[in-house]
């Protein structure tokens, strides 16, 4: 976990890892989390879709502290599956993931030690794929959409929206988690012009939730950011934290069509 007390690592988006012995695959599904109801539902979406599967073992930590936690063995030895799966999750200093790892039996029987090894093989395979990101804990009305991006409204604003190629009169202030401020407007200093077609990928998704008039904040994981380049003052891998005021939306005109 991260040495800062409010924040912990997840991971930003689905991953798969395989192991193979003796016949028998080991498919590995890393996701990301935040309720149990998501781990229901992904667990079983694949259960329909690997019916024909032996197993469907899987674990899962959530939160900043870690508490709720489940490991499955699903018919396997006692110990040798669920267990197996969640002590990689920890090794790898996560939360808010969960992983299922479909066997395929392939004839012959591996052994408690042999399949220690698969869940453990497969389970690491899939975590060493996935893109680890921070985040913060606490945070009331956030909404997390699929891509990762997590946003709080302070204010709706109007009906006016931004369209992805639009242009927006903002201020802001930006932020890293432990409170560095690496980037704003100045204090009543006039609007910036932005184009949502040349900023980050956090910011085109995340003003476009927010009206004409509105207030936003954004936690921008870092491959939505800046990834694992970096940029002036913001070190590669970065979770960044923007709270922008939308003045004015731009609505963007095409050229019409020379005929």
């Amino acid at each position: 976990m991260s040495a800062v007390s409010d924040t912990y690592f997840s991971i930003s988006a689905p991953s798969e890892g395989l192991y193979k012995d003796r016949g028998s695959r080991f498919i590995a599904f890393a996701r990301p989390v935040e309720r149990e109801e998501e781990v229901r539902e992904f667990l079983e979406s694949v259960r329909r879709e690997y019916h024909d599967a032996r197993h469907h073992c899987y674990a899962f930590r959530l939160g900043l502290d870690g508490a709720t936690w489940r490991a499955s063995d699903d018919g396997e030895p006692s110990g040798s599956a669920g267990r197996q799966i969640l002590g990689q999750i920890d090794s790898a200093g996560l939360s808010d993931v969960l992983v299922v790892v479909v066997r395929y039996f392939g004839g012959i029987k591996l052994g408690v030690p042999g399949l220690i090894k698969a869940y453990k093989e497969s389970t690491a395979d899939a975590l060493s794929k996935a893109v680890k990101v921070e985040k913060a804990a606490g945070r009331g009305g956030v909404v997390t959409t699929p891509t990762g991006l997590q946003y709080k409204i302070i204010a709706e604003g109007s009906d006016v929206k931004a369209g992805p190629a639009d242009t927006v009169w903002v201020n802001y202030k930006g932020t890293l988690l432990d409170g560095t401020v690496f980037d704003q407007t100045a204090e009543g200093a006039d609007p910036v012009r932005m184009n949502l077609n040349r900023v980050i990928p956090g910011w085109t998704e995340g003003l476009q939730l927010v009206g004409e008039g509105g207030e936003i904040e954004l936690y921008i994981p870092s491959d939505l950011a800046y990834g694992e380049q970096g940029n002036q003052g913001i070190e590669p891998n970065s979770t960044l934290i923007f709270n922008v005021k939308v003045s004015k939306v731009g609505k963007f005109v095409a050229a019409p069509e020379e005929k």
